[in-house]
């Protein structure tokens, strides 16, 4: 590692920093989890460092891409937690009251959401993520084109990561 790498990258890492923390502390307010983001993002940045040519966008291209992954991680926590076992909350030790009003809440906001969808997109998005079916096997049983499918469960994902967004 050269000097001048360090100075360019302590100047990337000054001119960058605030803009990240800004970034991350929307999504969560946890000050450990912030540090956690923007400390991955100059990692990235450093293994990468050798043929950047415009490292400045490229640590925002970091942060944009670890916002999409963390909300993607919110959102399959919450579809987890609403395929929990019905009766887990009546199991002992399974869940904390805490955990057991989180799961309620978030089934409860979960099944809001799918309501609101579109008849074709709930009823693609159930075939595909719930029954785990192929696009091929869903495709055949509902008359319609793979891409319409695919449009409609991606479709349904967006809403979903939008409607839950504002909930985490």
């Amino acid at each position: 590692m050269s000097r001048n790498d360090e100075v360019a990258f302590l100047q990337v890492f000054e001119t960058t920093r605030d803009g990240l923390y800004r970034i991350f502390r929307k999504l969560t307010t946890d000050e450990h989890q912030v540090e956690d983001l923007v400390q991955e993002c100059y990692l990235e940045l450093w293994k990468k460092w050798e043929g950047l040519q415009d490292p400045v966008n490229y640590v925002f291209g970091i942060a944009y891409n670890q916002v999409k992954v963390y909300h993607r991680k919110k959102i399959r926590a919450a579809l987890t937690m609403m395929e929990l076992p019905a009766d887990a909350d009546n199991q002992p030790g399974q869940l904390n009251p805490d955990q057991q009003y989180q799961l309620k809440e978030t089934q409860n906001r979960l099944q809001k959401i799918m309501q609101e969808l579109s008849p074709e997109k709930r009823v693609a998005f159930n075939l595909i993520r719930e029954e785990e079916r192929s696009y091929q096997e869903a495709s055949q049983l509902l008359g319609v084109p793979v891409s319409t499918l695919e449009k409609r469960v991606s479709g349904s994902l967006k809403v979903l990561r939008k409607m839950m967004r504002c909930f985490f």
